[in-house]
């Protein structure tokens, strides 16, 4: 890809709240999972960690997510518990993206938070350019304990989004244009 193209694409990323089957196929993610770790990362530390989740294992995520809403709420249960687990079906592949924060007195752990939350934003750019679609998405989900505890989250790690993955839906929408002097200027003393 040329860099005007490469650009052009970045420009037209846009994230899609719903997203079908098919995801890309597995040589395709693993193409891209493989040139998302090009992120940059202060003193090589790696200080993540994914997990794919598709498929019937979508089932087991709905699980985690009800019982936590249903844990937290007060309302009507069964209909929280519905809603709660039709949150895994958004996309056919769901990504959690964890910080594995490594003890290192010049990489803070913020900085080693962004460096994982780079190898996400790659990802999803990857997704965009080879024409499928994500979301990238947070919410109490990704600190709740019960979340935490059925992945697998340990006491030193931070789930940091679940990065929804499939094909994109027909129609998107326009992009409004951004302005670059509202967010970008050049230094002058």
């Amino acid at each position: 890809m040329m860099s005007k193209e490469f650009i052009k694409v970045m420009g037209n990323r846009q994230s899609f709240s719903r997203l079908f089957d098919p995801p890309p196929d597995t040589k395709l993610m693993k193409d891209i999972l493989v040139a998302s770790l090009r992120s940059p990362d202060h003193m090589g530390l790696r200080p993540y960690r994914f997990i794919l989740i598709s498929g019937e294992q979508r089932n087991k995520l709905g699980e985690l997510f009800a019982e936590h809403k249903l844990d937290i709420s007060v309302d009507e249960k069964s209909e929280i518990s519905h809603v709660a687990k039709q949150k895994a079906f958004r996309a056919p592949l769901i990504i959690v993206g964890i910080v594995s924060f490594q003890e290192n007195q010049r990489v803070p752990r913020w900085e080693q938070k962004i460096a994982a939350a780079g190898v996400i934003h790659n990802i999803g750019l990857g997704v965009y350019a080879s024409g499928f679609g994500s979301i990238w998405r947070t919410g109490d989900f990704a600190s709740s304990d019960i979340v935490r505890k059925g992945l697998k989250v340990n006491s030193n790690e931070e789930i940091i989004g679940f990065l929804y993955v499939g094909s994109r839906p027909e129609k998107q929408r326009k992009l409004k244009p951004a302005a670059i002097d509202d967010f970008f200027s050049y230094w002058s003393d």
